[in-house]
């Protein structure tokens, strides 16, 4: 499902790679390959751009003959991967596709399958799931969320987990923030709730994406300021720890 484009209002811009990528393109093949940037990235950021030369014209605001153009000169130059087959009327289809766009699409995916995998293995704690309730014709039905007895359980776990916090030694207590868990303790690691173990899956999310981007930066021939190295290396380290969390290799 491609993903909603209010969540992505913008979109990191290359700037070496643009410049060294089109410097032997026209000025109207540059514009057009802008939009198609665009297009693809409101589209789930997928990095592919497929249809007809018509369809294409109308998705990129040309008209056909400047498409056509465009996309021969997109790959004349290797600026773009262009692929072509045939819809069921004959129709040629074109396909242009965006190398690290879609290079960062598949990683995420691949990061995604990973903890969904991860969190189907069960591992004792009952799946929170939602169920929306209401009626269907007018879209607009009312959102509930079924709790479990483990779910139950858990709370009661945690509240008793509350308590004894108190008797902890201050440094220790602020050790233990919800935003940075403590490691596994010497009596091994502790078992998550449901609720936890889902916190702890969107956090790997999110590290690996920063880690994923300041990697793509250095790729693209930036240098890492001092700071984005020390706050690669905390991400680096903070990976570690969600996953032994989450019992998963590093």
């Amino acid at each position: 499902m491609p993903d909603k484009s209010d969540k992505y209002p913008w979109m990191q811009f290359y700037i070496a790679d643009w410049l060294r990528d089109t410097a032997l393109c026209s000025p109207a093949t540059r514009g057009i390959w802008l939009d198609a940037l665009c297009v693809m990235w409101g589209n789930g950021r997928t990095g592919e751009l497929r249809g007809t030369y018509d369809q294409l014209a109308r998705a990129l605001r040309c008209t056909r003959p400047e498409v056509e153009l465009a996309v021969a000169e997109l790959e004349q130059c290797n600026t773009a991967d262009v692929k072509r087959d045939n819809d069921y009327s004959g129709n040629v289809l074109v396909t242009l596709i965006n190398r690290r766009m879609q290079r960062e699409y598949k990683e995420r995916m691949g990061i995604k399958l990973r903890v969904n995998r991860h969190r189907g293995n069960g591992h004792g704690n009952a799946p929170v799931t939602p169920s929306v309730t209401g009626d269907s014709g007018n879209g607009n039905g009312e959102v509930t969320t079924h709790k479990s007895e483990s779910e139950s359980e858990s709370k009661g776990e945690l509240a008793r987990a509350g308590a004894h916090a108190h008797v902890m030694s201050p440094d220790r207590e602020n050790q233990n923030s919800e935003s940075n868990p403590p490691l596994a303790a010497s009596q091994g690691t502790p078992e998550l709730t449901a609720s936890e173990r889902i916190t702890r899956e969107w956090e790997l999310e999110r590290v690996e994406a920063e880690l994923q981007t300041l990697q793509n930066r250095k790729e693209g021939g930036y240098r890492l300021t001092d700071a984005e190295k020390l706050h690669r290396a905390g991400l680096k380290e903070r990976r570690i720890e969600i996953l032994t969390l989450l019992g998963m290799k590093a």
